[in-house]
């Protein structure tokens, strides 16, 4: 009776043994897939947004290999850094891909979401020199010389329509007023919009979205 049961655990034991390295090999099969896939979307990718440097490409969900049967990869996360687009140097884009689409290395989505962070710097040469911006924890402060005198204040930033509208809140000394600067909203790859603007102490980030992306196309 006792051999018995000792054989039946060992046997169990072995089983478990067996299930749990078939699951890695599987795990690991897997992953080497989905690495594979990653570095063609990249690569895709980067012709159809003409960046220097491959963005990294994340497959999101487990297994991959379930996606790739079904041709549905649920949700790609890409990112680059220091991405071009005009005269504008955005210092790191991040978007998902939601509900994505691959025939092949060819990836469409139905919706795309992320964010696009423009440095302080990249931002005042974007706003010009009539007015100094850094950053604070209480948001923007611009500081701007007014007939010889020197004004500082805060300022809000704001998307409207195609442009990033900044208004300057001088408040030393109090009255003056400087007028408004328009900057031209930057291009986004796969006619993404920019929705929304929040300052941070570095710069600002951009709020983006589009829908029914063909992500070959610029």
């Amino acid at each position: 009776m006792g051999g018995d049961s000792a054989d039946a655990g060992g046997l169990l034991i072995g089983l478990l043994l067996a299930v749990a390295l078939v699951g890695g090999i599987a795990a690991v099969v897997d992953r080497v897939a989905a690495h594979f896939a990653e570095t063609a979307i990249a690569t895709r990718l980067q012709a159809g947004t003409g960046v220097t440097t491959a963005p990294d490409v994340t497959i999101t969900g487990w297994p991959f290999l379930t996606q790739l049967v079904a041709h549905d990869l649920g949700e790609v996360d890409v990112s680059s850094t220091d991405y071009r687009t005009g005269q504008v140097t955005i210092a790191r884009i991040e978007l998902q891909l939601h509900d994505a689409w691959r025939s092949g290395t060819d990836v469409t989505a139905r919706r795309v979401t992320g964010t696009a962070t423009i440095d302080l710097a990249e931002l005042q040469r974007m706003a010009g020199g009539a007015v100094t911006l850094t950053g604070g924890a209480d948001g923007l402060h611009v500081a701007a010389t007014v007939a010889g005198h020197k004004v500082t204040g805060t300022a809000t930033i704001a998307v409207s329509g195609t442009q990033l509208h900044l208004v300057p809140r001088i408040t030393s000394p109090a009255k003056t007023v400087l007028p408004a600067i328009d900057i031209p909203v930057p291009a986004l790859p796969w006619g993404v919009t920019v929705t929304g603007v929040t300052v941070t102490r570095t710069g600002v980030v951009l709020a983006a979205t589009a829908s029914n992306v063909d992500l070959q196309k610029r």
